[in-house]
């Protein structure tokens, strides 16, 4: 992050959202999982022992029916593994789906608990197995765990790509890891837990279907009528969409690129999708040139206040010098061409914001650039800018 808030505020990173402290592991101390298969001793035989009316089978060709089984259809039960790819393999060759667990178990009460009243108990695996691979990713803190880890650097690639903060968090995914469904950690037992995760999963799988059933039409060669058709549906989806409800924010990702084809599909809005796309993109504080541009075309002075919702969306995620940059840039020239703004006080605020990162020589360092964008918070937004320090950085920027 860039670290750039002034006193005020907020307090925050500029940019950056804070997720909760509830169980959050900072960046700089992740631990990186264990192998944390497990064995109920009540359960194992000692080496060479033989039950009542057991005979010793020929090794060979239990090895090669065991091998045959995924090819030959045959339900197999697995239990937790620990390696991610061999999962995804498993889960593809007998058709199935994989279930995730991220767990921190010698650090998260949450985890443990889960563990212990969820993820062990065989009604919980005998619900799932037969549709999911379950796979468990230890994340501990202690030396002597972490050297158990296997696959060190494929855990880390898996937690930062399905960016996973808080633990513990189950996924459901498909085997090529398109995630679609989750659950967190819920006081209660295997089957409260299953009443809980069940609707998701069935609600998550059939939202996945009906994406990727969009993302063939639009890829197929063929009329322009049938891509637009799949980007209409597309756009139905998200504005449907319910944060509260079963289906997965993570899968507004993969949605949100099939509605942003609108933008050049029906540039100029004359079917209606160009101007739906943006504000639901808008609305969900996406950011991208397309839909600035957008903005600029349908909105130019400023009466809808897209363009502030936009230029929102860019300061949010300027996480980089390069980015704070393009943003501070891109304010600036839309303050200069003014506007009939909709939203001066956040605006303002924006203005403020910027001019800080302006002023501090180890940032963006452009005095200039500061002053102007003093100029506009006092102007758009006086006591928001006045509480946020703005003030006491006019004085010292001075007139030099």
């Amino acid at each position: 992050g860039l670290g750039l808030s002034p006193p005020g505020r907020g307090g925050g990173q500029a940019g950056l959202r804070r997720p909760s402290r509830a169980w959050v592991v900072p960046e700089s101390e992740l631990p990186w999982g264990w192998p944390a298969g497990h064995t109920d001793p009540a359960r194992a035989r000692p080496s060479g022992a033989r039950g009542p009316g057991m005979r010793r089978f020929p090794i060979l060709p239990m090895l090669w029916l065991w091998l045959a089984a995924p090819l030959c259809g045959l339900t197999q039960t697995h239990g937790w593994l620990e390696d991610f790819d061999a999962a995804a393999a498993l889960a593809l060759a007998e058709r199935k789906h994989l279930l995730v667990a991220f767990v921190g178990s010698d650090w998260s009460a949450p985890s443990q608990s889960l563990r212990r009243e969820v993820l062990d108990a065989p009604a919980f695996i005998g619900a799932l197995e037969g549709r999911y691979v379950p796979v468990r990713l230890d994340f501990p803190y202690g030396a002597a765990a972490k050297d158990r880890v296997p696959r060190f650097a494929r855990n880390r690639e898996l937690q930062l790509a399905h960016d996973v903060r808080v633990f513990p968090v189950l996924l459901a995914m498909t085997p090529d890891g398109r995630p679609y469904a989750e659950s967190g950690w819920r006081p209660g037992d295997a089957r409260a837990q299953l009443e809980f995760l069940e609707p998701r999963l069935a609600a998550g799988r059939a939202a996945l279907e009906r994406i990727q059933a969009l993302e063939r039409e639009c890829a197929a060669p063929g009329e322009a009528g049938a891509r637009l058709g799949a980007i209409e549906a597309a756009i139905e989806e998200l504005a449907r969409f319910d944060p509260a409800g079963p289906v997965s924010p993570r899968l507004l990702p993969p949605l949100i690129a099939l509605v942003r084809l609108a933008l050049s599909e029906d540039p100029l809005g004359q079917r209606g999708l160009a101007d739906r796309a943006l504000d639901l993109c808008l609305a969900q504080e996406v950011w991208g040139e397309d839909l600035w541009q957008a903005a600029l075309r349908f909105d130019p002075q400023g009466l809808s206040g897209r363009q502030e919702r936009a230029l929102r969306n860019e300061f949010k995620a300027a996480r980089e010098r390069p980015k704070a940059r393009a943003f501070v840039q891109r304010l600036a020239g839309a303050l200069r061409r003014g506007g009939q703004w909709q939203r001066p006080l956040e605006l303002g605020e924006l203005a403020a914001q910027a001019a800080f990162w302006c002023a501090d020589p180890e940032l963006l360092d452009d005095r200039a650039l500061a002053r102007e964008l003093v100029a506009h918070a006092l102007e758009l937004a006086p006591e928001a800018a006045r509480r946020m320090g703005v003030s006491a950085l006019s004085e010292r920027l001075g007139g030099g």
